[in-house]
Parts: C-alpha cells; sequence; structure tokens
C-alpha cells in the first residue's frame, strides 16, 4: 500500500552540501592564497595556516563546551579562517591573528547559534575589530618581494621587513601591478586577477549569484566614475573584488532574494565610495559590508516574493514598520539631527578664505617671529595658489611660507606651514593634524622627526618613519616635497610679488 508523506517544503533537494559549498569556495581561494605567497613569501603562508588552524580549534572547542552537535568538520571554520587572513597583512604578529579567529568564530558565530545564526560575515567583523583595537599593526604593509631584497625569509622576524604604502595611499602602483598582485596591502586583496578567477569559478559553479558582485562592483565604478576618479584604478586597489565575490556573498548574512541582492550589493557599493573618498579611511569594503549585514532582514522583508496562491497577511511595508519601528525611529531622529547640524553649519559659517587667522598667524610667528604677514593674491584678488598649496604667505623681510593640506592615515589630516628659502626648509608649524592619537600624532608629538627635514631643498633625500605611522610620516614627506617644489618652480614669481 502507498503511504502519502505529507513534509513541508522545500520538496526537492540538491546534491551540494554545506561542507562541498564551503570546499569550493575554499578552492575559489587558492589562486589568491598562492599569490600571496608568491608577494609576500613563507610568512603569508604560515599567517594563513594559523589562522585556519586557530578558527578549527575554537569551533572544536566551543561547540564542545556548548554541547551542540560537532560542526568543526564541515569547513565552514576554515573558510572562515582563511578570509580572515586574506584580510590582513603579512606583518602582522600571529597571536593578533588567533584574536581575529576568536572574534570571528566564538562572539560573531558561536555565541549567535553557529553557522546560519550570525547577524554579520565573521571574518569582517574580526577584522574590523583588529583594525580598531590594533591600528597600527593592521595598517604595516610589507613591500611586494621583500624577502628577495632582504634575505627576510623567517617567519617570526618581522622588524627587518620593508614597508610601504597601499595603492589607495600611494595612488601610484600601474594598472599592471595591481592585476598580478605586485603591490601593498593586505594578502588576498593585491592581485586582482586571482580574486576574478576565483569569483567568476563561484559564479560558474553556481555557488554564487553574480546580482550581489555587479551591483556592488558596478555602482561603485558608476560613482567612482561621475565624481571625475580613476575608474580601472579604484576597482582594481584595494578589497573591492574580495568584498565583493567572497564577502558580500555570504549566504547567511546577505539577502535571498535577487532584488534584494542587488539592493544589498549597490549599497554596499555606495557605502564603500562615500568611505573613500570622503571618511577617513582609504577603504571602506569592510565597513560598508557589515553596515548592510545589519540592514539585511529588513531588505528580505521588502523584498520577498509572494507564494504560489498565497497572499499577504497585511501589507509589506506595514510589517517593516513593524518590525523596525525601533530602528526606523531612531534612524529618523539621527537623520533630522545630522540635517539641523548642516542647516546651522551653513548658516553660521564663515569663509576664512584669503585671510590670515589666528591658528596661521600663531603658526608663522612659529616660524618666523613676529612681523606683518600677507596671504598672495593673484591679480584678480583670488588666493594665490599652486600645486598642493593652499597659501603662500610672506612677510616683510621677505621670508616665505606655504599652506599645505595632504593626506595622511586620514584625509586632509595633515595641515601645516612649511618655510622655505634659498637654504631649503627653514622650519615647520603645525595649524591641524587629524591623525590617530598615539601613532600618526607621533609626527608632531616627536619634534627630532620634524627636524629632519630642516634644511632639505629636493625631493632626493632618505627619512625615517615613526614606526606604526607610515601614512602620516609619508604625508608629511609628501607636504615638505610640495612646498620644496612650488619654492624652486616659482620662486620668481613669490619673492616679486
Amino acid at each position: 500500500m502507498n503511504k502519502l508523506i505529507i513534509s513541508p517544503s522545500p520538496h526537492q533537494h540538491a546534491q551540494i552540501s554545506t561542507k562541498m559549498i564551503m570546499l569550493l569556495v575554499i578552492i575559489a581561494l587558492l589562486p589568491s592564497a598562492a599569490a600571496s605567497v608568491v608577494f609576500f613569501g613563507p610568512r603569508a603562508l604560515a599567517l594563513i595556516l594559523i589562522c585556519c588552524a586557530s578558527s578549527v580549534l575554537f569551533e572544536a572547542v566551543c561547540r564542545k563546551l556548548m554541547k551542540r552537535e560537532q560542526t568543526a568538520g564541515d569547513l565552514s571554520a576554515v573558510l572562515t579562517g582563511l578570509l580572515l587572513a586574506m584580510n590582513l597583512p603579512v606583518t602582522l604578529p600571529y597571536w593578533i591573528a588567533i584574536i581575529g579567529s576568536f572574534v570571528a568564530i566564538v562572539i560573531v558565530k558561536q555565541l549567535f547559534g553557529g553557522l546560519g545564526q550570525n547577524f554579520a560575515n565573521p571574518a569582517i567583523t574580526a577584522r574590523i575589530v583588529l583594525m580598531m583595537s590594533f591600528t597600527s599593526q593592521m595598517t604595516t604593509w610589507a613591500v611586494p618581494k621583500y624577502y628577495s631584497a632582504t634575505n627576510t625569509f623567517s617567519l617570526f622576524n618581522t622588524k627587518d621587513i620593508v614597508t610601504g604604502a597601499t595603492p589607495l595611499v600611494s595612488g601610484t602602483a600601474s594598472v599592471k601591478d595591481l592585476l598580478i598582485g605586485n603591490t601593498g596591502g593586505c594578502l588576498g586583496e593585491t592581485s586582482a586577477i586571482a580574486l576574478l578567477i576565483g569569483g567568476l569559478f563561484l559564479i560558474f559553479t553556481r555557488v554564487i549569484s553574480p546580482s550581489t558582485p555587479a551591483a556592488f562592483i558596478g555602482s561603485f565604478a558608476l560613482l567612482t566614475f561621475i565624481s571625475g576618479g580613476d575608474v580601472v584604478y579604484q576597482t582594481l586597489a584595494g578589497g573591492l573584488f574580495l568584498g565583493a565575490f567572497f564577502m558580500a556573498t555570504d549566504y547567511v548574512t546577505t539577502p535571498v532574494t535577487v532584488p534584494g541582492k542587488i539592493i544589498f550589493g549597490t549599497g554596499c557599493g555606495i557605502i564603500t565610495f562615500v568611505i573613500r573618498n570622503y571618511g577617513g579611511y582609504p577603504e571602506g569594503v569592510s565597513f560598508s559590508i557589515l553596515l548592510m549585514n545589519i540592514l539585511t532582514p529588513y531588505i528580505d522583508m521588502a523584498t520577498r516574493t509572494k507564494p504560489v496562491g498565497g497572499i499577504f497577511p497585511e501589507g509589506i511595508f506595514k510589517k517593516i514598520w513593524r518590525k523596525g519601528k525601533p530602528t526606523i525611529i531612531v534612524t529618523s531622529i539621527c537623520t533630522l539631527i545630522s540635517v539641523l547640524l548642516l542647516v546651522t553649519f551653513n548658516a553660521t559659517y564663515v569663509d576664512t578664505t584669503g585671510v590670515i587667522t589666528d591658528s596661521l598667524k600663531t603658526g608663522l610667528n612659529e616660524l618666523y617671529g613676529d612681523g606683518q604677514y600677507e596671504m598672495l593674491k593673484n591679480p584678480d584678488g583670488t588666493v594665490l595658489t599652486y600645486d598642493g598649496i593652499t597659501s603662500v604667505i610672506k612677510n616683510e623681510r621677505g621670508q616665505v611660507a606655504f599652506e599645505v593640506i595632504t593626506d595622511g592615515y586620514a584625509k586632509g589630516g595633515i595641515h601645516v606651514l612649511i618655510g622655505v628659502s634659498d637654504n631649503g626648509v627653514d622650519g615647520i608649524s603645525f595649524i591641524e593634524l587629524g591623525e590617530t592619537p598615539g601613532l600618526g600624532s607621533k609626527v608632531k608629538e616627536k619634534p627630532e622627526f620634524a627636524q629632519q627635514f630642516i634644511g632639505v631643498n629636493s625631493d632626493n633625500y632618505s627619512f625615517t618613519a615613526i614606526t606604526g605611522a607610515t601614512y602620516s610620516s609619508k604625508g608629511m614627506k609628501k607636504a615638505v616635497d610640495t612646498a620644496v617644489s612650488a619654492y624652486q618652480n616659482h620662486k620668481g614669481e613669490i619673492i616679486n610679488e
């Protein structure tokens, strides 16, 4: 006798399992992992293995202590460890990487119920926690193939590793270097080709949908084009490909429907663009994905499909309001406050263009002492500026100071006055410094750092950067080089003004 078995959907099951999906994603990441070992040496491989091993260990111990089904063998912990390693610099101490694994597995994943229950991407969240907690170590980037130039093959000694800026900060990498990965950065964000190969593999094997990566990369590229930026450079540099193909496509923390995936990806692209161009960090991929992870439940509610023959018991927007009322109210209040602050700022803003403010006056007195200072103007009355120079100020003795605002770790974080004469740099006075306290702020707090620029009269010189403040140190050098170049190229115009 045949039996009629009644069960809830789904009624058709694919042969693919969770373990198989994790394995395919790991395989897709192998080209990027291999590229990291090629460019950053055996220490990159050691960092990857430590992240994966510690993640599996934390998963096994956590499931044991919680007396839950053991899931250490489903490869999800291995994938989390691998993704975390791809988001770390090769110079990072191993113990910090292990802390990252703990945050990802124990706090973000297991404390919320394990695989399928976490509200945010574990690897992304762990990276942000490490960035906030160990800023110096997380922003020290090795130059590619440092080991071949210095014979530094040690797995533990990082003092001899040559460091440099990432492409997003330097802006000088070639497209070829960005494609193959011959640039500084995290292990998994340097080689665009390796990431693209892995991403296409996941799309062709139907592990991920192309909707999210296409919306993420496309929206970011469109905004970059509209703003007049270098679309190719900005798209290839940083962690955009890594985030779009491997982090923003996480099954658990991203929307289910295609419209939801497009909204999610577009939101990530917009936030990444805003942070890169207007925020205090050069990269915004991690923050954008985490913020959109938080919105995923609401995106799912707004884009859910109607079952065949079914009806919604209440309007979708009414349901979103009922479930998301606290969030919506808080967001509305924050938006209203932001608008009021913007209106107040515009109403009270005083344009100081062409005016020697008190802070400038104080800086000038530090450089050359009391005197009568004048900000040089063009014949039409506008402020005289040069490439990278905000203003030029001269006193009655003919001494010249250049006002320079340049990027350090923060965009526009370094605001200085640099006195220049025929003898080179006379002195440096800080007007405003928006760099990280205790790290980038040392360019001002340590007088010996600024002192090494005194007398510089060209851009061909060596200087000692402050440990843990590579971006700020390079920003200061750029400011000095800009002022010296402006003096040498426009000396006649300035002196005769």
